[in-house]
């Protein structure tokens, strides 16, 4: 019950993330490609295998290529999205 506590607190806090980022005109970036068959979970993140190289972070973006997620997405030295970033489709709709 506790993890279930704990994600449903990150995703309230990432939402009101989103909205903030949203009402000051900031809009995240649409996700340009088919999503459907992608499903997020706290142990498990599909768009991280594209967009998960930290070294590309803050790389001009490249036509066709991936975009690395920003460093404010993820935990602070580890390799693993931060709770209120690990679900991309609640800010980054397509």
């Amino acid at each position: 019950m506790r993890k279930f506590v704990i994600s449903c607190a990150a995703a309230a806090a990432a939402a009101v993330m989103c909205a903030a980022a949203q009402a000051a005109g900031g809009m995240p970036s649409k996700i340009p490609h088919p999503i459907d068959a992608y499903k997020i979970t706290d142990a498990s993140n599909p768009c991280i295998m594209c967009h998960g190289d930290q070294s590309k972070m803050g790389a001009a973006k490249v036509k066709g290529q991936p975009m690395a997620m920003p460093a404010d997405h993820w935990l602070k030295g580890e390799k693993k999205a931060d709770p209120m970033h690990n679900n991309c489709m609640m800010c980054h709709k397509s």
